[in-house]
């Protein structure tokens, strides 16, 4: 062990262009959380890329985020917008209709209900002609 203090970094070194850009693509995360509405649309309209975006703690994407906070615009417009990948799992193993629980909102709860079974309404509302999967009994 020795008794020579630390190297201390260089101020530059702390202030480096890259630090920036990790924190950066939380933005839309951010606003989320602290239920700043008119920002969050902001940045769904003009990075959508930040939708499907996890924070490194826990996993949690917007969506996720959204649904627990009960912000139903952001809940909907992340749920209409076609980048969103609706299967993403948090680091609990949870999707954001899991998420669902933690609302009594029906319409946020009808937004993700809807993106998340949008193939399977699509093919009944469409009369697909795929395979019938008889029931048991």
């Amino acid at each position: 062990m020795s008794l020579a203090p630390k190297p201390r970094p260089k101020l530059a070194a702390l202030f480096s262009s890259d630090r920036g850009a990790r924190t950066q693509q939380l933005e839309l995360f951010v606003e989320v959380f602290y239920n700043r509405t008119e920002p969050a649309l902001a940045i769904i309209e003009n990075d959508p890329q930040q939708i499907n975006v996890q924070e490194p703690f826990s996993q949690l994407t917007t969506l996720h985020l959204a649904v627990f906070r009960q912000n139903l615009r952001v809940v909907e417009a992340i749920t209409r917008h076609p980048v969103t990948d609706i299967t993403v799992q948090d680091g609990f193993g949870r999707l954001a209709i899991d998420m669902c629980i933690y609302t009594s909102n029906d319409e946020i709860i009808e937004a993700v209900f809807a993106r998340t079974y949008q193939r399977e309404d699509l093919m009944l509302e469409g009369g697909d002609d795929g395979p019938v999967v008889p029931f048991r009994r």
